[in-house]
C-alpha cells in the first residue's frame, strides 16, 4: 500500500532565524486524495517541498512505504516514487504534447515505442484527444495544458502525486474538471494525491483536509 508518512518534521531556511515547518506529523494514503490549505507564508508550500525531497528536514524522518527516505537515492525518488503537478504547468515550450508526456519515461531509459504507449494511454485517461497531441503547449488552453502536466506526472510511474495549486490558474470549468482527474486517480487508481491549495472548492472535495498554521499542520 502506497503511503507517505512525516514524523515530528522540522525545517528551518537555511541562514535565516525562522523556523518554517514545527513538528509536522501526517499520513497520506493511496485512495485518498488530501488538501493542505492554510495562508500565504504558513509553510505550505515549503512543506510540499520538503516531501518531494527538493529540501531535506532539519529534523524528524519520512518515510514512505514504511522505508526511510533518509537511506534513498533523492534523485530516483523524485524520477519514481513522487512526482509533482504545478500551478504553471511547467511544460517544456519547445516539446510537443506527446514529447513532453514521454520525457519522464526518456530519462528512464524505457523505449521509444513504450514510452509513447504509455503516453497515450496517460493523455487519454485525463481527456486529452490525439488531435493535441503533436501541437505545442503554448497552443493550449489552460485547461489543456494543465491536463498534460497531470498526465507526464502519471507517466513517471509515481504513485504519489503532489500539486501545488494546481486549479490557481483555471477558470471554473476546467477547476471541476481537473478536480474530477484528481478524485478519479486517487479513488478509481489508488494514486495517493496531496493537493497544496487556497481554493476551498479543492478542499470541500477532498477526503482529508490538513490546516497549516504557522508551521504547525492539523487534520480538520
Amino acid at each position: 500500500m502506497t503511503e507517505l508518512r512525516l514524523e515530528k518534521i522540522c525545517y528551518r531556511y537555511p541562514k535565516a532565524d525562522k523556523q518554517v515547518l514545527k513538528g509536522v506529523s501526517c499520513i497520506f494514503s493511496e485512495g485518498e486524495l488530501s488538501a493542505i490549505v492554510g495562508p500565504s507564508g504558513s509553510g505550505k508550500t515549503t512543506l510540499l517541498s520538503v516531501m518531494a525531497g527538493m529540501d531535506e528536514p532539519d529534523s524528524g524522518e519520512i518515510t514512505v512505504n514504511g522505508e526511510a527516505r533518509a537511506g534513498m537515492d533523492l534523485d530516483r525518488y523524485r524520477r519514481e516514487t513522487i512526482s509533482m503537478i504545478f500551478q504553471s504547468f511547467q511544460l517544456f515550450p519547445l516539446l510537443t504534447v506527446e514529447e513532453n508526456v514521454c520525457y519522464p519515461m526518456d530519462i528512464r531509459g524505457v523505449s521509444m515505442r513504450d514510452a509513447r504507449n504509455q503516453a497515450a494511454e496517460a493523455l487519454r485517461l485525463t481527456g486529452i484527444g490525439e488531435e493535441l497531441w503533436k501541437r505545442f503547449p503554448a497552443n493550449l488552453s489552460g485547461g489543456e495544458q494543465q491536463r498534460v502536466a497531470i498526465a507526464r506526472a502519471l507517466a513517471s510511474g509515481a504513485k504519489i502525486l503532489l500539486a501545488d495549486e494546481p486549479t490557481g490558474n483555471l477558470d471554473q470549468e476546467n477547476t471541476e474538471n481537473i478536480l474530477g482527474i484528481l478524485q478519479m486517480l486517487a479513488h478509481e487508481r489508488g494514486y495517493c494525491v496531496i493537493v497544496v491549495t487556497h481554493d476551498m472548492q479543492v478542499a470541500e472535495l477532498s477526503d482529508k483536509v490538513w490546516r497549516m498554521r504557522d508551521g504547525v499542520l492539523e487534520e480538520e
